[in-house]
């Protein structure tokens, strides 16, 4: 679906086993291992492992109650040892608010508005818990 220096994000799929099989479809963002090993380090101790799993502490923390409608979902996350993978799978959301805009033939004031309050509750709902963001771009607000 989309990627960067340190990784890409596919759409997945996770089959539910039990009485009856329930098909959810999500997106999984996988690190590549490269690109940790020359950013981060390699993940060689418990402690490195836990300066790499702060995006799925703030995700996980962010996901209890009261959940805001705004924030992406934390489905899984995975890690393997051997390939030094990082999975983090969430929610499927497809588009970006540079696409969405980019589609546009005119953004309107009401839409600018819709945009801006939505955006700036879920900034709030982070920053009452005590988390900031560092990287608001139209390219990371995603919707369905």
């Amino acid at each position: 679906m989309d990627g960067g220096n340190f990784g890409a994000i596919f759409r997945c799929q996770h089959k539910h086993c039990g009485d009856n099989e329930i098909w959810k479809i999500g997106a999984v963002k996988v690190t590549h291992p490269n690109a940790l090993d020359t950013y981060l380090g390699a993940i060689n101790s418990y402690d490195d492992m836990e300066d790499r799993c702060q995006e799925i502490r703030t995700l996980a923390l962010l996901q209890k109650e009261p959940a805001s409608p705004h924030i992406l979902r934390l489905q899984e996350y995975f890690y393997n040892r051997e390939t030094k993978e990082l999975r983090v799978v969430t929610e499927l959301l497809e588009q970006n608010l540079r696409d969405w805009i980019d589609e546009q033939q005119q953004f309107t004031e009401r839409q600018g508005r819709s945009v801006a309050r939505i955006l700036l509750e879920a900034i709030q709902f982070m920053h009452v818990r005590g988390i900031v963001h560092r990287d608001i771009k139209e390219a990371n607000v995603v919707f369905q």
